[in-house]
C-alpha cells in the first residue's frame, strides 16, 4: 500500500473515533 492511502485511512479513522466519542463525552457532562 501506498503511505499516502495508508494516511488517509488513518486520519479517516481517526475522525470517525473523533464523532463517536465528542457526542458522548457533551452528553455526560449535560447531565
Amino acid at each position: 500500500m501506498a503511505p499516502h492511502i495508508v494516511r488517509y485511512g488513518l486520519l479517516s479513522t481517526a475522525q470517525i473515533g473523533l464523532n463517536a466519542h465528542l457526542p458522548a463525552s457533551r452528553e455526560s457532562e449535560t447531565s
